[in-house]
């Protein structure tokens, strides 16, 4: 008898292929790309979320960041909240108009900006969300310089023409290459 089966692999990753993890201090563009509730020690809701970079050497390694949930409407949890959702795209107008209703499923995809600094002995990872115009002002700031062209001096005398090398002694076995005098 033999098999067969249908498979959606759209949303799917290869086995063994999220065992990569960001190494270093940075910034990163990263993917959503799950998102469930578990609970801390200390007994708080909290989501993880489960993330790829995207872009640039780390591409492909992941890390898994958690926040709490609210607990009311004036939990402190809510500005860290709200800067996840600038980094995804939501516009801070449609956040101040009231009552947002935001689930796990809302995020599955959401491309965002971080600086991940690497967990310390014994620590915890940190993750600081960035909006696209940080991320981008960040970048900048930290791209090597341009070289610019160095400032003309003012006009000065112009210094006598250096005297012009003697000529090389040729000899009978010369090839008449310029450049036979060097062992290369």
């Amino acid at each position: 008898m033999t098999w067969a089966f249908k498979a959606n692999f759209s949303n799917i990753r290869p086995a063994g292929s999220s065992s990569r993890r960001i190494t270093e201090e940075g910034y990163y563009v990263v993917t959503i790309r799950d998102s469930e509730e578990t609970t801390t020690k200390a007994g708080n809701a909290r989501a993880l979320f489960r993330l790829v970079v995207t872009d640039g050497e780390h591409a492909g390694a992941t890390e898994t960041f958690g926040l709490n949930l609210p607990q009311d409407e004036d939990d402190w949890v809510l500005s860290y909240w709200m800067v996840l959702l600038l980094s995804i795209g939501v516009s801070e107008d449609k956040l101040s108009k009231g009552d947002v209703k935001l689930e796990a499923d809302t995020f599955k995809g959401k491309t965002g900006y971080v600086h991940f600094t690497p967990a310390p002995e014994g620590g915890y990872a940190s993750f600081k969300w960035l909006t696209k115009i940080d991320y981008d002002f960040h970048m900048k700031k930290s791209a090597p310089a341009k070289a610019e062209p160095a400032p003309t001096p003012a006009a000065a005398p112009a210094a006598p023409a250096p005297a012009p090398a003697p000529a090389p002694q040729t000899s009978q076995e010369d090839s008449g290459d310029p450049l036979s005098f060097l062992d290369i």
